[in-house]
């Protein structure tokens, strides 16, 4: 089971004081992020998915971008839009299809599996 990503608004209160990683191991101090994302002192809404301590920085995106790029609508209240974001960031993956080569060997293995038993 995969841990839980957490998913919220910067706030420059808190956030300014707090010390981040990047997944590449490097050190997200605030000035390395406003220097790398200068969309967090735009004022505008900004996304954090951190991790599920919250020390490692995932995604800073605003969050009318990343609502639309899920395909979520970013013009309702930005409490429904984030926890549609975490939703969606937090879903389990899907079992993947099983390419054409997969169900030619399951069907070849059902057919010596019948022939064996038929002349036994």
């Amino acid at each position: 089971m995969a841990y839980k990503k957490i998913v919220r608004l910067y706030d420059e209160a808190t956030d300014s004081k707090k010390t981040y990683f990047f997944p590449s191991g490097a050190i997200a101090t605030t000035e390395a992020l406003k220097k790398n994302f200068p969309c967090l002192s735009s004022g505008l809404k900004v996304v954090l998915i951190l991790d599920a301590l919250g020390e490692t920085i995932y995604t800073v995106q605003s969050l009318s971008s990343l609502a639309d790029a899920m395909g979520i609508d970013p013009t309702r209240e930005a409490e429904l839009v984030l926890a549609d974001i975490e939703a969606q960031v937090n879903k389990e993956p899907e079992e993947p299809m099983p390419t054409p080569e997969e169900r030619i060997a399951a069907a070849l293995e059902f057919q010596n599996m019948m022939a064996m038993s038929a002349s036994a």
